[in-house]
Parts: C-alpha cells; structure tokens; sequence
C-alpha cells in the first residue's frame, strides 16, 4: 500500500503536520489531483476542478509544433497554450 502518492504526503505531513489529512486518493492516486484541487494545492476552489484539468492538457499544443527545431520547441510550445487559453 506504499505508493509515490501516499510518500508524498507522508513527506508533506512530517514537515506540516495534518496538511494532507489522510483520503481514499493517496491509494487510488487517479483521484489525487481532485483531492488536492480541493484541498486548495492546485489553483484555487473558485476555478472547477474540470476547468483546471482542461487548460493542463497540452497535447494538441505538443502536436501542433512538434516540427519545431529542438531549440525553437519550447517557445513555440508556450506561445500555442497561451493561445489556446484565449
């Protein structure tokens, strides 16, 4: 039952104790991001957790440079999320 997620919070709860109080989502980790939308770790409880998740995906952005030169990736990958948010 000892999982990257759960050592996390194991971690984060030696340095801040009950930061993480214990939850379903440190064993079944898919539900982790959820958990810590709600908690308040990832943006903030006034944007919904599925509109989070949907401006972190970034595989289109990935595709649609993904002919860029190794050095001009970067760059263009960030100039397509941030016109993809608009």
């Amino acid at each position: 039952l000892s999982n990257c997620t759960n050592e996390l919070a194991k971690a984060v709860n030696s340095a801040f104790p009950g930061a993480l109080p214990w939850h379903y989502s440190h064993i079944l980790t898919g539900y982790a991001a959820a958990r810590l939308h709600a908690l308040g770790f990832i943006e903030d409880e006034a944007r919904s957790y599925s509109d989070v998740k949907a401006a972190a995906r970034a595989g289109d952005a990935i595709r649609a440079v993904r002919e860029e030169p190794e050095t001009a990736f970067p760059a263009a990958w960030r100039a397509r999320l941030a016109s993809a948010d608009r």
